[in-house]
């Protein structure tokens, strides 16, 4: 209570001091002396702009061609399609192109976006061509041999891009300059964005040809903080952007990047950086992403600080490998003058299963905050259900159904807004993460388990949150693969209130040993891999 204390006052003494950006005007400053560069930095917290400077002619609403940093909009673009199901990440090139063949047609679309499809850096002549089309480009692509396997080595380059562009385009008939519009910009109200310079948009360079500006792209950074959300539209899912963000590469060695060939040089450590769908995992911590960029080769950079609730473009002209040394200064700068938040929105998490980042109706989550006294979601009061020394575990209104985004506050600490999903359905283990065996009681109340297995045509009950109302019918179980019939959803005033017990019968064709055990709502299924015990 007394370090939280502290914290809200320390955060109320900054709130009443205008913050000192001196050392970042600075930096801004010698950037222009020494390169030449005029430049605009935007810095926003907590959905607020905190600074914004421009030098020489630059503005924040200037439009330029901001290079690799399209790839991280594209890859949003990319992200909207598995959304609705038009494909998957796991969907190989020869679905879409089936003359596609071997390695070339069986390189996956997560593959081409994270630079693991194993094209190398010698591209086809068709992606400095905006004459041209992408289905005419795509031929070529598939045409030309493979530099390494697919999924065996990283190598920063445009072509794989350029390839899953074309293959967005076939899964919805759509060009693929028309989805950016429908999908990103036209939500965003990004106004000065746009796939190419020169309006050609045949066969634009999907990896490295867009032109936007501060402005706009800081309002692309904001919908992904806010876990896909902007101005109360859903642009994307939760789960989107969290794949997003996620490590893509699997481990693979790099083969070329240019953390590892320039940026290692200037700041040791930078040369492992991994990348994600379009991003650069900037810097992890204990396994936690802190920041995500996408770093233009004319200096343009775009970036989140997730340990701050913190978006920044730095807009400039320049060669990247001059502008490198400035940004991680004025990175370093910020994070002297803009405090860490107290409150994360990755730190709201299922109780039953660790998924953080969003909430859903009625589902238990916890909160690491002690002893607070009250926590709200909208001004809607939240049932505290269990309160630890480092973390409190609450009931999500019901009321927030609907609802795409929302306002958590604890106490007086500074309120975050968290993403609201119809569903985020979710299996009580005994490890408390959702994986391994479920907590569930076998038909005559004995403890499922070794001693206690379930078997085929049985009834099992087991304990589930986020899934919504307690209606049987709008909740999907499978067992081992093979569905399972929801006899009963019931709540107790022996359970917490985001929780219910799921009574459902044990499928016939259930395979012996450990089966994995499922629960979907709305279309929406459970992220854990929970397992029950089957005997004959």
């Amino acid at each position: 209570m007394m370090a939280r204390l502290l914290a809200f006052v320390a955060l109320s003494a900054a709130a009443g001091t205008a913050q000192d950006f001196s050392s970042v005007e600075a930096i801004l400053e010698e950037m222009q002396q020494r390169l030449g560069a005029s430049a605009t930095l935007v810095v926003s917290q907590n959905g607020r702009i905190v600074y914004s400077r421009s030098t020489g002619t630059w503005s924040a609403s200037r439009a330029i061609n901001i290079a690799s940093a399209s790839k991280w909009l594209s890859g949003a673009v990319l992200m909207t399609l598995v959304d609705r199901g038009e494909l998957s990440l796991g969907d190989p090139v020869s679905k879409f192109l089936p003359h596609a063949a071997g390695a070339a047609g069986s390189t996956t679309v997560r593959q081409l976006f994270s630079m693991t499809s194993g094209h190398g850096r010698s591209e086809p002549p068709c992606l400095s061509d905006r004459t041209t089309t992408l289905a005419i480009c795509a031929d070529q692509i598939i045409a030309a041999p493979l530099a390494i396997p697919p999924g065996t080595g990283f190598i920063y380059a445009s072509t794989g891009m350029q390839l899953a562009a074309r293959l967005a385009e076939i899964a919805t008939g759509k060009r693929w300059a028309d989805l950016v519009r429908e999908r990103l910009t036209e939500p965003l109200r990004m106004s000065s964005t746009r796939v190419s310079l020169l309006n050609q948009e045949g066969n634009p360079l999907v990896a490295g040809g867009y032109v936007s500006s501060a402005s706009d792209y800081l309002r692309f950074l904001q919908m992904v903080l806010d876990g896909g959300v902007f101005e109360g539209r859903r642009v994307l899912s939760a789960r989107a952007v969290e794949e997003m963000l996620a490590d893509q590469t699997d481990g693979v060695p790099i083969v070329f990047s240019p953390y590892r060939v320039t940026y290692e040089a200037i700041q040791s450590g930078l040369g492992d950086t991994r990348y994600g769908i379009g991003n650069w995992r900037q810097r992890v911590h204990n396994g936690v992403l802190e920041e995500s960029s996408s770093t233009g080769a004319f200096g343009f950079t775009p970036w989140t600080d997730y340990s701050r609730n913190m978006t920044g473009v730095l807009s400039v002209l320049n060669d990247n490998s001059d502008v490198v040394p400035y940004f991680l200064r004025i990175r370093t700068a910020l994070a002297a003058v803009v405090p860490a938040s107290p409150l994360l929105r990755r730190d709201v998490a299922s109780a039953a299963t660790r998924e953080a980042g969003h909430v859903a109706p009625g589902e238990l989550v916890t909160i690491p905050v002690a002893e607070p006294a009250r926590v709200t979601f909208d001004d809607l009061p939240a049932r505290v259900e269990a309160r630890a020394t480092d973390r409190v575990t609450v009931t999500v209104p019901v009321e927030l159904a609907g609802r795409v985004l929302t306002a958590l506050r604890v106490d007086e600490l500074p309120a975050i807004s968290v993403p609201v999903s119809h569903a985020k359905p979710g299996l009580f283990t005994w490890t408390g993460n959702g994986d391994g065996l479920a907590i569930a009681l076998e038909a005559d109340g004995a403890l499922h388990g070794p001693l206690h297995p379930a078997r085929p045509g049985s009834t099992l009950t087991l304990f589930r949150t986020g899934v919504g109302p307690n209606r049987a019918g709008a909740i999907a179980v499978t067992i081992g693969g093979h569905d399972a019939e929801v006899r009963a959803v019931t709540a107790s005033e022996d359970l917490p209130a985001g929780v219910a017990a799921l009574t459902v019968l044990v499928p016939p064709t259930a395979p012996v040993g450990e089966a994995r055990v499922r629960v979907a709502s709305g279309g929406t299924w459970d992220r854990g891999g929970a397992v029950v015990l089957v005997r004959r």
